[in-house]
């Protein structure tokens, strides 16, 4: 996923009228795993101690 198709995905998940901001989390997860190889982009990590 490129910069454009990010922000069209974001536009059509904007438009559903339901989006909260978990709706948009894995759009840029997957946004920068894509430009970032090699990196672990991971959502919410767990606490730890």
């Amino acid at each position: 996923m490129m910069i454009l198709e990010y922000v069209e995905a974001l536009d059509r998940q904007f438009k559903t009228g339901i989006s909260t901001e978990h709706s948009y989390r894995p759009l840029l997860q997957g946004l920068l795993e894509e430009l970032l190889p090699g990196v672990e982009v991971t959502n919410e990590p767990q606490r730890i101690d």
